[in-house]
């Protein structure tokens, strides 16, 4: 039976809003998976779909045209299934170009959320090939882009910038194509990538605004969780906590998406600003144990399983660090031709067997920038940890009493300071009052003061200036 569809003006606009509000979150398979969605929603995202169908070159009656709108909305369905309509659209003889691509772009971000890099990368590529010509001229820059956000995991960048660089010439002459902020978006990402921060948090500020104005809740989205994992990183932790409280807020208010793995894990990172390392560990096993099930994301972020294996070392958790490492290891013996991954693999095992030269090895092996800097930075400080011990280990030989070694403002970490102490050091090099940082760390002032007092002895310090420069020499 052939569905009809009211293809008045008005009509016509708002179901082909909704196909261009939904299609984004499918196929870019990034900070937002769709819920169930409500018969209506599903009719107009399928209505949608006809009107880009028919908008394109490949019209061909109405009939016709419906019943490939139900097969590729059937595919963004999500119950599960949509691997399995995938490739029944793929292995037929008569599927039109649209919904080949649409489903090969779902395979591929399947593919990548389990672990197999290879497939996710084939069938990405065979979608970016079939993109450039005979389905929606709306459609052309998402599986680029979707191909683009792949090749920025695996630190593979200037593919990602090409792939980037085709979706833009898509919309080149239309300046109100609703893809137009994906590529600032993506084009964002790729600064924060190569650890460029400020000139990534002004693109993706910049687009993230005008998505706002435009009601583009994905855009709007994503953009505020890479604002917030770029102030993570630059580090600006108030500035990140804020850009995450509106991210939160965003899916509050909209009742058909879903946070993703991507955003739990920016939201856990901001969560244990001003947390011990035994508390944020509960945190993860009790409120985000899904992360550690998930191999994305040690592919999405290079250095989320050294970080993990550094965090379970000082909440002194063994079975948490080796739990890490052991999936980190079979995610890179299923994928040995993505040197990220293996680099990510050679970190997370050198910090927990405290490898020198294996973790020298992961910094040079690192094609992730970021990641390539923090197993630099845990090299020095096994070093500095080694050269400790030896220096103790001497004075003992002799049955001397050995000193306190004088602190070195530069290696303020847990051979210097506590961690409640590391935590208020960085809220003060992030301008927080004590009043501030008391009410962030659930402390009194009086007990921040206190642990203050502390720090600036221990640093031989004697001013909060001084505190935040020797915080930022070391974080940067």
């Amino acid at each position: 039976m052939t569905v009809e569809f009211d293809l008045s003006t008005s009509s016509e606009n708002h179901m082909y809003s909704t196909a261009n509000r939904l299609f984004p979150m499918f196929l870019l398979n990034r900070n937002g998976i769709i819920g169930p969605l409500p018969p209506g929603v599903l009719e107009d995202l399928r209505a949608g779909i006809v009107c880009a169908l028919a908008a394109g070159a490949d019209y061909d009656g109405l009939g016709d045209l419906s019943l490939r709108a139900r097969r590729i909305a059937d595919l963004l369905v999500p119950d599960g299934k949509a691997g399995e309509r995938a490739w029944d659209i793929l292995s037929a003889e008569k599927s039109g170009l649209a919904e080949t691509v649409v489903a090969a772009t779902v395979l591929s971000n399947l593919a990548w959320a389990a672990g197999d890099l290879d497939e996710g990368m084939r069938w990405g590529r065979n979608a970016t090939d079939l993109a450039n010509n005979g389905i929606p001229e709306s459609w052309r820059p998402y599986p680029c882009l979707a191909l683009a956000e792949k090749f920025i995991d695996i630190g593979e960048l200037d593919e990602a910038e090409m792939l980037v660089k085709a979706a833009d010439r898509e919309i080149l002459d239309h300046d109100d194509h609703p893809a137009t902020l994906d590529v600032e978006i993506s084009s964002g990402r790729l600064l924060y990538a190569s650890c460029k921060f400020r000139a990534a948090r002004r693109r993706i500020c910049a687009a993230v605004e005008r998505a706002a104005q435009l009601g583009t809740g994905w855009t709007t989205r994503y953009g505020l969780l890479l604002l917030a994992l770029t102030d993570l990183r630059r580090p600006d932790l108030r500035a990140a906590c804020d850009s995450m409280r509106k991210c939160r807020a965003e899916f509050a208010g909209d009742p058909l998406a879903h946070p993703s793995l991507q955003y739990r894990w920016g939201e856990y990172l901001v969560s244990t600003i001003g947390l011990n390392a035994q508390r944020a560990v509960e945190i993860l096993t009790e409120e985000y144990p899904e992360l550690l099930d998930s191999p994305a994301l040690f592919v999405m972020d290079a250095a989320a399983a050294p970080w993990l294996v550094q965090l379970a070392q000082n909440a002194h958790d063994v079975l948490l660090a080796t739990s890490v490492v052991a999936s980190v290891e079979k995610l890179a013996a299923s994928n040995t031709t993505y040197p990220t991954v293996e680099a990510t693999a050679l970190h997370a095992r050198a910090l927990l067997g405290g490898d020198a030269e294996a973790l020298r090895a992961a910094a040079s092996a690192h094609r992730d920038v970021w990641a390539s800097r923090l197993a630099a930075e845990h090299l020095r400080l096994l070093d500095d940890h080694e050269e400790l011990t030896r220096g103790v280990e001497s004075r003992t030989v002799v049955g001397t009493t050995p000193p306190q070694p004088d602190p070195d403002p530069q290696a303020w970490v847990s051979d210097v300071l506590t961690p409640t102490e590391q935590r208020i050091a960085h809220l003060v090099s992030c301008g927080m009052t004590n009043q501030q940082i008391a009410h962030a760390l659930h402390r009194s002032t009086h007990t921040v003061n206190y642990h203050l007092r502390r720090i600036f002895e221990k640093l031989k310090i004697k001013s909060r200036v001084e505190l935040a420069t020797y915080v930022l020499r070391e974080d940067g």
